[in-house]
């Protein structure tokens, strides 16, 4: 015959401790050291972590007593003006000039020397063309460019030196103001 378990008492917490299995007081207390271990594993990361902070903090403060304020130094007007002229000089729309020329010279036309100045936006070209025609029709081709508001002949002259006797001018080619703004 199978043994009947009788038990006419009351449900309570007491009871059920009592009646609870080992293995599962065996897991419980697993569960509860490994929460303890966690919960000290993160408090010592913590520690750490404010250490490590502290440490930082005592470098950056040493560090920043150790910084020497940096006199102003002035700067003379001649070196200020120079400095400021090799900048405009780099600064210059060289990619326009070259398209604006480009646009304008043909194989007729013989580009001798480019002369910028940057501060008065003038571009002195010296060329050279077989005949007087060729450079009229070059000028005009240039005062055509929007890039250019004016173009002005300063000197032109004959190289008789040269067998072919080509034509030598010189042009002063004036850009536009907001062309030369980046």
């Amino acid at each position: 015959m199978k043994k009947i378990k009788i038990d006419f008492a009351k449900n309570s917490l007491r009871r059920t401790i009592w009646h609870t299995a080992p293995l599962y007081w065996f897991i419980f207390i697993l569960g509860v050291a490994a929460c303890l271990a966690i919960s000290y594993t993160i408090l010592q990361a913590r520690a750490l972590q404010q250490e490590q902070q502290a440490a930082r903090n005592k470098i950056l403060k040493a560090r920043d007593s150790q910084i020497v304020p940096v006199k102003k130094l002035d700067i003379p007007v001649a070196q200020a003006s120079a400095v400021n002229q090799v900048v405009l000089q780099l600064n210059l729309p060289w990619r326009e000039l070259q398209y604006a020329l480009d646009e304008a010279t043909n194989e007729k036309v013989a580009l001798l020397a480019l002369e910028p100045e940057a501060k008065s936006r003038l571009l002195k070209i010296t060329a050279e063309t077989k005949n007087s025609d060729d450079m009229l029709s070059y000028i005009d081709r240039l005062k055509l460019q929007d890039f250019f508001v004016s173009v002005v002949l300063n000197k032109h002259e004959i190289n008789e030196q040269d067998a072919n006797r080509p034509w030598r001018f010189q042009l002063d080619l004036q850009w536009s103001e907001k062309a030369s703004k980046p």
